[in-house]
Order: structure tokens, then sequence, then C-alpha cells
């Protein structure tokens, strides 16, 4: 599978891949699903499983490029039929955007990620911590020698397939 979903402002037309246009007035998101044989991060075991990339921008008079934290900033614009659904897609786009390139198992992500509520990342500090709790390797997997997969629950991928039929004009921004 590689799909790209494009859903647009209001007037403004997709030229690549697989797409559906759909609109938003002022925000355009661009979800591209592919499917990859990597290594599973909890389990390291290889197979072929969705990969996610999401970008979004928004539009004002021109294409202003925007990431997760601008885009969720117009929560408040849009409608109340479609907050639902807004908050999903910023949920997912969170927890699995490069969902593909984690780079450690669960247990060391696990392990670092009440160490990066009080840390600034850095890669040495980050192996001296996890060394410090004997998960600088994990199942054989040394922290950061390669690039492995979260698996995003079906749902949510069946979700991101479904957002160009639930995606119409007018219907997000209020």
């Amino acid at each position: 599978m590689d799909v790209l979903l494009r859903l647009l402002p209001k007037g403004k037309y997709a030229a690549m891949g697989y797409y559906d246009r759909l609109s938003c007035r002022q925000l355009q998101f661009d979800i591209r699903l592919t499917t990859k044989t990597v290594k599973n991060y909890i389990t390291l075991e290889e197979y072929p499983m969705t990969c996610l990339a999401i970008s979004g921008a928004t539009y004002k008079g021109g294409c202003n490029c925007q990431q997760i934290d601008a885009i969720s900033k117009y929560r408040d614009r849009v409608s109340e039929l479609k907050l639902r659904d807004f908050d999903r897609l910023i949920r997912i786009w969170r927890e699995y955007h490069l969902n593909d390139l984690t780079a450690g198992t669960f247990a060391q992500e696990e392990a670092l990620k009440e160490w990066k509520k009080t840390h600034k990342y850095d890669y040495t500090a980050a192996c001296k911590y996890l060394e410090e709790r004997e998960l600088l390797v994990d199942k054989g997997y040394k922290y950061g020698t390669g690039w492995l997969c979260k698996p995003i629950p079906s749902e949510d991928v069946e979700f991101l397939m479904r957002l160009p039929k639930i995606w119409r004009e007018d219907d997000w921004l209020g």
C-alpha cells in the first residue's frame, strides 16, 4: 500500500499520487500511508507494517507550511460536528507520525518517556540513562543503531482511510 490522502482547502488541487481532493477552507493535510517491511519495536520481528507520514499547511493568501503544533491551534475554529474527528487526527499524528523511525524498542522508549520530560534530548545522555537501567541493549538491539516501527492500530489506519469520505466542504471549519 502506498496511499497519499491530500485534504485540501477550497479551490486547491493536488497533482501527485493517489489522493482525494476535499476541503477545510484554510487547512491542508497530506497523509501518506505506506506498507514496508520493517522491524516491530515490540517484538523485533520483521514483517510488512503500515508506516505513516503527515504534514499540514494553513492558507491565508498563500501556503504557510506548518506542523502539528501550529495546525492544532486551529481546533477552536473546527465545527462541533467534526471536532472529534479533528482531535483523533491530531492524536494519530502525534503518536504515529514517522512511526517507522523509532530509535528504540518498546521498553527503551518507555524508559526514555519520563526522562524526556525533564531533559533535553541528547543521544549520548539517553544512552547513558538506558545503560544505568540495563536497557541500552534490549532483546539484542542496541538503542539507536537502526530504525524500528511502532505499529499503528488497525482502527486508526481505517479512520485515516475513511477521512476523505467524512471530510466535506465547509464541515470542518465554522
